[in-house]
């Protein structure tokens, strides 16, 4: 399920990088103990572990000169980001109970609070660890609200419980014709996270595939760009731009939207122009809209509004974003609208 598959798994020998794979377990009460053993980075142990923590370690490691590299993946694929929140998140916030009980049952995973944290993370606790990466959200995209407050408060309640806020880093969720549009209210929850949660960040990957595989296959590029960000943010190498273009602000003027950016050096639209961007009036009603950038600066605007309240970008589950900066890196699906 890897592009160049056979090429990466071939070179995959690095005696300093170590794997540890939790295996998928479930428990209603958190656990100590955790069967399983670290193997040594080779061709045979690299085609069962995670790419994109494959290449985000060997990345580091080669950054870092050669400094061992130990990292552990915690997975279960599919899962609703529920499983993975501590029971107590829950008790402390009904609004969260009321969203997971619209969660549906699946034969995939077991439908209970906090399962797999407690058999899958709670016994790794104990270990020192640097940060973590978070690569989900498709099962929760049929129940988009809430997802939000849910990450930020799983993220507070690992920290809390390690007894450190330890780096977070969010890989956003690719675009898949098979996925219902509230994906794309998904990705944009992730945004706010890593900007509103401190000592997190995000990688966006939509720009990576195309949108008919539901396991987009170019992982390189995913550990490459989240080991970027860690490098830069965590370990203060001097990387430059390793950032995508974040959209920061709007300012409403008349009939346009100007819309301001972080991280927009070098700020282009891939095509030459776009047509991600809309604007809505005070009514909600989007309608497609004109782009035009102006430094670190996005105008926007269109003959049919002429007052604007609202304006987004690729606001698709399966939209291909079309807004780079010099870096070669994707702007996020955004929107001004507060986040319901």
């Amino acid at each position: 399920g890897m592009k160049d598959a056979e090429m990466e798994t071939t070179k995959a020998n690095f005696p300093n990088i170590r794997f540890f794979s939790v295996p998928k377990l479930s428990s209603e009460f958190p656990q100590n103990n955790l069967l399983g053993n670290w193997q040594v980075c080779k061709p045979e142990t690299m085609k069962y572990f995670s790419a994109v923590g494959y290449f985000f370690a060997q990345k580091i490691q080669k950054n870092l000169n050669e400094v061992p590299v130990g990292i552990i993946c915690s997975a279960w694929g599919g899962s609703a980001a529920e499983l993975w929140t501590p029971k107590n998140v829950f008790d402390e916030n009904p609004a969260l109970v009321e969203n997971f009980q619209k969660l549906q049952p699946s034969e995939y995973y077991p439908a209970q609070k906090g399962a797999a944290y407690n058999a899958m993370i709670y016994p790794a606790n104990l270990f020192k660890i640097k940060g973590t990466l978070w690569y989900q959200g498709e099962t929760n995209a049929g129940n988009p609200e809430g997802y939000k407050d849910l990450i930020s408060s799983m993220i507070s309640s690992w920290r809390k419980a390690r007894g450190y806020d330890f780096p977070f880093y969010l890989v956003q969720i690719a675009g898949y014709t098979g996925w219902s549009d509230t994906t794309v209210q998904i990705k944009n929850a992730q945004r706010l996270v890593s900007e509103q949660v401190p000592n997190s960040g995000l990688v966006v990957t939509s720009d990576l595939d195309k949108t008919d595989d539901i396991h987009p296959k170019n992982k390189k590029p995913v550990g490459i760009r989240m080991a970027n960000l860690v490098l830069k943010n965590v370990y203060n190498q001097n990387l430059g731009l390793v950032e995508s273009p974040k959209f920061k602000s709007v300012d409403f003027k008349g009939n346009k939207a100007i819309l301001n950016f972080d991280f927009a050096e070098g700020l282009y639209f891939k095509n030459g122009s776009s047509t991600m961007f809309e604007i809505a009036a005070k009514d909600g009603k989007f309608v497609p809209a004109t782009a035009t950038i102006q430094g670190n600066k996005i105008t926007v605007e269109t003959s049919q509004i002429k007052n604007p309240s609202f304006v987004r970008y690729a606001w698709s589950n399966i939209a291909i974003p079309d807004l780079f900066n010099k870096a070669e890196l994707p702007a996020s699906s955004f929107t001004s609208e507060s986040l319901k």
